[in-house]
């Protein structure tokens, strides 16, 4: 359930990490003042950064666990425990380490392409998804104050034969988890599993608002308003949510709100019950 991660300060014995052998690392010195800035090292895709009496380590717990291959097999609450207390043998990294980002999120496997299921993306509470490409692998992100949704194809991007599609949820703000009932502050707290379950529902909802598109309706099986609405629909920026400083006071500013959430009402309705829908 659980991948990147970032700590900016790491509860370890700094003098010992720089010591060990299983990192190499490499000074930065600012040609202005010649003295070393920081120290970074990279093992397994967990990236290690000693700044003063800061230790920095951030990136994917999961990939580390399978040697900085890949993320695309389970990683339960066991694998997590596992992989924790390799972090405290090899680099003396605490399991009270207090967490400042974190990732969670599911692989499903799926009875189309997720290729083509990515197409058909349009936002998620009216915040647009943004296509990315990274490594050959296209990823969709939509980003909110406190937390990023990011989908993608995760059978592509490791040259799986099956369909496997990848939705999880970062968290930029720790305090976000708090107001849904997560107690999650440390590493330790990653093998807590009466988290889990709280996740997924986190997962769900977040899935469930998602307007996805439903593209072989064809228009000219609508009547005339419904393809304006279909048109339109389609289009993310449709979906923005309006802004209390763009009306000239609360009543036109609900008025605005109203009826967005009827028109998209409609658009939904009409994407779910259309014959030509299939509903993935």
């Amino acid at each position: 359930m659980f991948d990147g991660i970032k700590i900016l300060n790491a509860l370890t014995d700094i003098e010992a990490l720089k010591q060990n052998p299983l990192l190499d690392w490499q000074l930065h010195v600012p040609e202005r003042t010649g003295a070393i800035e920081s120290q970074t090292a990279e093992y397994d895709k967990l990236k290690f950064t000693i700044k003063g009496t800061f230790v920095n380590v951030q990136g994917s717990l999961h990939k580390y666990a399978n040697e900085g291959a890949h993320n695309y097999n389970d990683f339960g609450a066991d694998q997590v425990a596992v992989t924790l207390k390799e972090l405290r043998e090899r680099f003396r990294i605490s399991e009270n380490s207090l967490l400042n980002n974190v990732e969670f999120g599911v692989n499903v496997s799926t009875p189309f392409p997720p290729k083509k299921f990515l197409e058909r993306l349009i936002c998620h509470k009216g915040k647009p998804f943004i296509k990315a490409v990274d490594d050959g692998v296209d990823y969709y992100q939509c980003q909110h104050e406190h937390f990023i949704l990011k989908i993608y194809d995760k059978g592509t991007q490791y040259r799986q034969t099956k369909n496997l599609l990848r939705f999880e949820v970062k968290v930029l703000k720790m305090q976000f988890l708090d107001t849904k009932g997560v107690s999650i502050k440390t590493l330790a707290d990653l093998t807590d599993t009466s988290n889990y379950e709280r996740l997924g529902a986190i997962l769900r909802a977040y899935f469930d608002e998602i307007l996805f598109d439903e593209p072989e309706i064809k228009t000219e099986t609508l009547k005339q308003a419904q393809r304006v609405l279909l048109d339109t629909g389609r289009n993310s920026k449709t979906w923005l949510r309006p802004q209390r400083e763009d009306f000239e006071n609360g009543t036109h500013y609900e008025r605005a709100r109203k009826e967005q959430t009827r028109r998209l009402n409609k658009f939904v309705e009409l994407l779910k019950n259309h014959p030509q829908s299939q509903h993935w």
